[in-house]
């Protein structure tokens, strides 16, 4: 709330006026996300991207309410196990526009798909992985 009191001095041709005030509220402007995920996710695919759009177009960040069925990793989606997997898409807002959120969920259903270990190396780093291709700067070992 904003409170604004203002009041006019004497002049030779005026007397001083009383003292106003003037109340009112500074508010931000609303804004939604728009954001969908099928019903159901086979566990096969191991991960989904996200894609959601803000009204502002300001960009929009993701969570898990559910990190032991699904976790997130920036707009990825990681399938970790059979369940209910919730996620929260987020707009954080602005000082003129007002923080917006919307939480979509999607059902993961089958077996967890089981992918060969790859053993990749960066020097002397090793990174274990459960996919067919190495993180960048790492490669396979041999």
């Amino acid at each position: 709330i904003c409170i604004l009191n203002y009041s006019t001095p004497e002049s030779a041709d005026y007397l001083a006026s009383d003292v106003t005030q003037l109340k009112f509220e500074i508010t931000r402007t609303n804004q939604t996300i728009s954001f969908t995920l099928p019903q159901t996710m086979a566990l096969s695919l191991t991960t989904f991207s996200l894609s959601a759009t803000a009204s502002s177009g300001q960009p929009v960040s993701y969570s898990s309410t559910t990190p032991v069925i699904c976790s997130v990793n920036g707009s990825t989606l990681n399938l970790i196990k059979a369940g209910n997997c919730s996620i929260v898409a987020t707009q954080a807002g602005t000082t003129t526009i007002a923080p917006a959120s919307l939480t979509q969920s999607v059902s993961l259903t089958g077996p967890v798909s089981v992918s060969k270990k790859l053993i990749c190396v960066m020097g002397k780093k090793t990174n274990v992985v459960l996919s067919k291709t190495c993180p960048k700067g790492y490669k396979p070992k041999k």
